[in-house]
C-alpha cells in the first residue's frame, strides 16, 4: 500500500469513510465548532470595541456638564458629579492630569479619557 505523508482525514474517522458514529455528523461538528467559534469572536470583539456614549470631540472639563463628563469611558454620573464638585469648590482646572485628584479616576481611567479632554477653550472647538 502506497503510504500517505499527510492524512487529511476528520478525527475519529477511518480513511475510506468508516466509522462508529455517521459521518455527516462527524463532519459537520468538524465543520461548523470552527465556524460558530469565530463568529462569536468577532461579534464579541466588535461589541467591545464600540460605546455609542463615547464623546465625538474633545470636552473642556472646565465647562463640560455632568452629562457630557459622564460620555467619558469610565467615568459615569457619580465621578461625573464628583468633577463638577472639585471644579465649583476649587475653581478651574490648570491641567488635565489633575483630574487624578479626583476619587474614583485611577491613572489607568485617566489614560483612556486624556486624549478625550483639555483645559482649554481652543482646543475643544478645534476638534469639533
Amino acid at each position: 500500500m502506497k503510504q500517505v505523508p499527510f492524512d487529511f482525514t476528520p478525527p475519529g474517522m477511518a480513511r475510506g469513510g468508516q466509522d462508529s458514529q455517521s459521518a455527516p455528523c462527524k463532519l459537520s461538528r468538524w465543520v461548523l465548532l470552527p465556524a460558530v467559534a469565530t463568529f462569536l469572536f468577532l461579534t464579541g470583539s466588535l461589541a467591545v470595541g464600540e460605546n455609542k456614549n463615547q464623546p465625538k470631540k474633545c470636552i473642556n472639563i472646565n465647562t463640560a456638564t455632568v452629562e457630557e463628563l459622564a460620555a467619558l469611558p469610565g467615568i459615569g454620573p457619580v465621578i461625573a458629579q464628583r468633577i463638577v464638585a472639585h471644579r465649583e469648590k476649587n475653581g478651574a482646572f490648570r491641567r488635565v492630569e489633575e483630574l487624578l485628584i479626583i476619587r474614583g479616576i485611577s491613572r489607568k481611567k485617566f489614560e483612556k479619557i486624556k486624549p478625550l479632554i483639555t483645559t482649554e477653550t481652543k482646543k475643544a472647538e478645534e476638534r469639533k
